[in-house]
């Protein structure tokens, strides 16, 4: 039996983001021909269950903030141990460029930062480090990767980089009024509203504090109106209280963290995304692949507008605008049981396993 080449995949956290989700598809499309080992320095990160379960090693090392020695010392022997084909690493900021720099040490051939984000999501000194590494990375890596074109920019200084799609199954998001009248039924939520939904992590790049603005101003047009939020983080409880002050909490509903939000997409009547930075959000691509309307801000990566089912509006507008804009969007878009836009697109997971076979098929960039 010839033994599979090994592939190191870096950049998992507790968060089951977009990162995470893509991290998870690429796994996916190599399992097969690639021996997948996975390197994180924490515990219980997003899928950890899953990876392992699919045949993934994983590689516990030091976190480098608590252990700056211990980390380097860990992944010195890891590369000592083991002969890698590819060290892919998912980043939103170049903040950390050690395992790459190990992987050319070990003269691992293939070695691919991926850029997961368009501007700094961590603390001053992320983004100092970042600044730092950047004029290094071309004498790292030999595959420079990104998410869209703002987020190869905000990496690579060249401006040289592969686009490479945020894969994803497109036929589980295709729309079913089986779907939606099951979710509306389980939710208790009347068969007659107008449903918007907001699917994100509750923190400051996803403007949570604007979708009630929307909400309030939607209010005045549709009364049986109703904002399901999808997701958890440390803005919710603000976000619940700042409804609960303005009137508008019996016309919004909480799901939390929801592990498959297909059937919400199929449920819901549009998508708001008016994030105030993004990359290219899974969300938007989901949308489009249920035959959802979905509204996203200027910020959002213009590569995630795909359909006629998306479309992207300035947050300086305002939320009057942002509201009539949905409504009329919505009521302008029809969804028909068996289509899908993204079928057989760049997104389709269904052709990720050739589209990185052909990537990573010897020629480096």
């Amino acid at each position: 039996m010839v033994q599979r080449k090994k592939v190191l995949l870096g950049g998992l956290t507790q968060n089951p983001g977009g990162k995470e989700a893509f991290i998870w598809q690429a796994f996916q499309a190599l399992r097969d021909t690639y021996e997948c080992h996975f390197l994180v320095d924490r515990p219980n990160v997003a899928f950890e269950k899953e990876f392992i379960a699919g045949g993934g090693v994983f590689h516990q090392i030091r976190a480098r903030g608590a252990h700056p020695l211990g980390y380097l010392w860990d992944l010195f022997r890891l590369f000592k141990s083991n002969r890698f084909e590819l060290v892919w690493m998912h980043q939103t900021s170049v903040n950390a460029i050690e395992p790459l720099a190990l992987a050319r040490l070990f003269n691992v051939p293939k070695r691919a930062l991926h850029s997961h984000s368009i501007t700094n999501m961590g603390s001053r000194l992320t983004e100092i480090l970042h600044h730092l590494n950047r004029p290094f990375v071309p004498w790292i890596i030999n595959y420079p990767l990104a998410c869209s074109d703002a987020a190869g920019e905000w990496f690579y200084k060249s401006g040289k980089f592969t686009f490479v799609p945020n894969f994803f199954d497109v036929e589980k998001f295709s729309y079913s009024k089986q779907k939606r009248q099951d979710f509306r039924a389980a939710q208790g939520i009347d068969e007659e509203a107008f449903v918007v939904t907001h699917i994100a992590r509750f923190g400051i790049a996803k403007n949570h504090e604007f979708t009630i603005n929307i909400l309030d101003e939607l209010r005045k047009i549709i009364p049986n109106v109703l904002l399901v939020y999808a997701g958890d983080g440390p803005k919710m409880e603000t976000i619940k209280g700042e409804l609960e002050n303005r009137g508008l909490i019996q016309n919004a509903k909480f799901l939390g963290l929801v592990k498959d939000t297909n059937p919400l997409y199929s449920a819901a009547d549009v998508c708001i995304l008016p994030s105030t930075f993004e990359g290219l959000p899974y969300v938007a691509l989901e949308s489009q692949a249920a035959q959802l309307p979905i509204v996203l801000s200027t910020n959002v990566a213009e590569r995630a507008v795909q359909t006629p089912y998306a479309q992207m509006l300035s947050l300086g507008v305002g939320a009057a605008t942002w509201a009539e804009t949905l409504f009329k969007f919505a009521a302008s878009r029809k969804r028909e049981e068996g289509d899908n836009p993204l079928r057989g697109s760049n997104f389709d997971s269904a052709l990720a396993k050739d589209f990185l076979a052909e990537l990573f098929s010897g020629k480096a960039h």
